[in-house]
């Protein structure tokens, strides 16, 4: 595809990245393991290096008198070569290479057939043009430079540096633009600094993915040391061309990478880029949700040869701790390993729990700004729980999840949602209308405005519908979780899921459910991902207070979750309704959230009430007055 038909626009901002790409989940991944992949090309007579995240082979799509090196991604099969610029699903691999086995003699033109997008086999995307003009940066005068440098918020830094980086003018003067290169060289974007603001915005074309490398032995002339084969061997990723550029002006010998996308994201298409390196060091900036990248991270890339920085207030990022005058060449060799042993000891854990006691409100997660009260309680968002949503029957539980997962993915938390019980279509009408904040029918003219905004939100979508097979879901998030770095899933709902309901009969129904509730637990803690269940109540008196027990199915759903939260209809008693958190296992914390519906909008409003005691109180539940809507 033309990188000129479409710009994906990031932003990777001191705080986060943001991945601006929705799309719909194929709901048929293949179920096949690394062994599968191994057992094929042995048979096929193919020698493979059994890598960190790619096996590497010879490629057989490459001309027939020279072949290129092969990567194979252990976990999905997506495979890519250089050479010949191909890449594709394992599928298409495989059907290739059998076609390839069974003819005796390949002529080129049967080669170049084979290698075809409808076959499967997909060429590289060609290189990004910018139609505007753009100016090297280190052709200008030291001084120039130096002016430059300061008044872009960026470290003093060489010539070279700045050569190696590709750093460019625009015409204007006002944005830097940093070249992020694709596995086969070519510019696959840029990495755009302003003058005016420290947050950095990533431009890449369509289908395109690429790093910013800095190699700091091409810098000056190579020594044959032992110290330098080992440096190339070594890697330091950071998410800012700032952090980058400040670790090569501290001496740093390792190679420095930043990151596409920050914290939200790293594509598997750039994990063969990162195959020759034996030592891997994150070093992010210090933000909520750092913690749960790099673990996400290091699980993608092999974490036995991952390592990281801990930031503090003098240490919040490699930029940081240049200003602030620290040995940053120090700091990188007292880096942690991510992998640990099955026993540990208080010794190894003081200065993890002295981290947690001083950012206390990043270990609390990421907060809601619709729901302020919700904080109150919940604390924020923190990845690897499980929430139970229930409440009564058309109180609004799709509704306010889509509300609720929209402030999320607002925030940067990479989405994926199962609607099971209504088409994918009518839940992206709702998102869209709640972004929006107005009835868009009526506002036509502005749909092309928050359709491109919703576009460019991390959030994902399966094309699952109705009842389906626990094993194939499992299996389609598993895939999903690892290729996209989901952060949050939504599963609406359980029932239509596995076609369970009230109605259903015998045990069957309950030992169905909790085989999904566990299934679900596993995962979250697995993959350090929220799983948020959506789940129907029991059939109950109307103006009957909702608890724990009124829960559909037995008691593991309430007894696994981290969270239950029960939205409770009081429009046609009370006029109106409570969100009700009924176990909080982070804090203890639990109480209600008065709620108002607009239904134009279809967004959920919390009410401020008096007096503020009440909150939670159910005593005290007929004594609040509605003052004013808030969010």
């Amino acid at each position: 595809m033309e990188a000129s038909l479409r710009l994906i626009r990031t932003v990777a901002s001191a705080k986060n990245g943001v991945r601006n790409l929705s799309k719909v989940i194929t709901p048929e991944p293949e179920n096949l393991s690394c062994h599968d992949f191994k057992k094929v090309l042995t048979q096929m007579n193919m020698s493979y290096v059994d890598g960190f995240t790619s096996l590497q082979s010879q490629c057989k799509l490459c001309s027939l008198k020279s072949v290129g090196n092969l990567y194979i991604n252990k976990t999905t099969g997506y495979f890519t070569c250089v050479k010949c610029k191909s890449y594709g699903e394992w599928a298409a691999l495989h059907k290739l290479y059998d076609s390839l086995s069974s003819k005796k003699k390949t002529k080129r033109d049967d080669l170049l057939e084979m290698k075809s997008t409808v076959n499967g086999i997909h060429p590289y995307p060609k290189e990004l043009k910018l139609k505007e003009t753009l100016h090297p940066v280190y052709t200008k005068s030291e001084e120039e430079i130096s002016m430059l440098l300061q008044q872009f918020h960026l470290p003093c830094t060489d010539k070279e540096v700045l050569k190696q980086l590709g750093a460019c003018l625009d015409s204007s003067g006002d944005s830097m633009y940093i070249a992020l290169r694709s596995i086969d060289d070519l510019i696959a974007g840029y990495r755009v600094l302003s003058r005016n603001s420290t947050d950095e915005t990533t431009l890449l074309g369509a289908e395109q993915c690429g790093l910013i490398i800095l190699r700091p032995e091409r810098l000056v002339p190579p020594k044959p040391s032992s110290k330098e084969v080992k440096a190339s061997t070594s890697v330091v990723l950071v998410t800012s061309v700032a952090d980058a550029m400040a670790l090569v002006k501290a001496g740093v010998k390792r190679h420095i990478i930043c990151l596409p996308y920050g914290i939200s994201m790293l594509p598997i298409e750039i994990l063969p880029m990162l195959e020759s390196y034996s030592k891997i060091t994150f070093w992010f900036r210090n933000c909520t949700g750092i913690w749960d990248a790099i673990r996400c991270f290091s699980n993608k890339l092999n974490a036995k040869r991952c390592f990281a920085v801990k930031p503090n207030s003098r240490i919040s990022s490699p930029f940081a701790a240049y200003e602030n005058g620290e040995n940053l060449v120090t700091i990188l060799s007292e880096a942690r390993a991510i992998h640990v042993e099955d026993i540990t000891s208080f010794k190894s854990l003081r200065s993890e729990v002295m981290s947690e006691m001083m950012n206390i409100g990043k270990v609390e997660g990421v907060k809601w700004r619709c729901f302020p009260l919700l904080n109150n309680f919940l604390k924020g968002f923190r990845r690897g729980e499980l929430t139970v949503l229930s409440g009564s029957t058309g109180s609004g539980k799709t509704t306010l999840m889509s509300q609720y997962s929209l402030d999320l993915a607002e925030q940067g938390v990479n989405t994926l949602w199962g609607s099971f019980e209504i088409p994918n279509h009518r839940l992206a009408r709702t998102l869209l209308t709640q972004l929006a904040g107005i009835p868009l029918p009526e506002n036509m003219d502005r749909f092309d405005e928050f359709a491109d905004r919703l576009e460019k939100l991390p959030m994902y979508f399966l094309k699952f519908h109705g009842q389906n097979s626990l094993d194939k879901v499992m299996r389609v998030l598993e895939h999903a979780q690892y290729v996209y770095d989901i952060g949050h899933v939504i599963i609406d709902t359980v029932q239509f899921m596995m076609g369970v309901s009230e109605d259903s009969c015998g045990a069957d129904r309950f030992w169905r459910q909790d085989n999904i509730i566990a299934a679900f637990r596993n995962f979250a803690t697995l993959y350090n991902c929220h799983v948020t269940l959506v789940i129907h109540p029991r059939k109950e008196r109307a103006g009957d207070e909702l608890g724990l027990n009124s829960v559909f199915g037995g008691a593991k759903a309430t007894q696994e979750a981290d969270n239950v939260l029960m939205l409770q209809d009081y429009r046609e008693i009370k006029g109106g309704l409570h969100l009700k958190i009924l176990k909080n296992r982070f804090c203890g914390e639990v109480g209600k959230v008065p709620l108002e519906f607009n239904k134009a909008s279809l967004r959920f409003t919390q009410q401020k009430i008096f007096p503020s005691e009440s909150i939670g109180n159910e005593k005290h539940s007929n004594s609040w007055n509605k003052l004013n809507v808030l969010g």
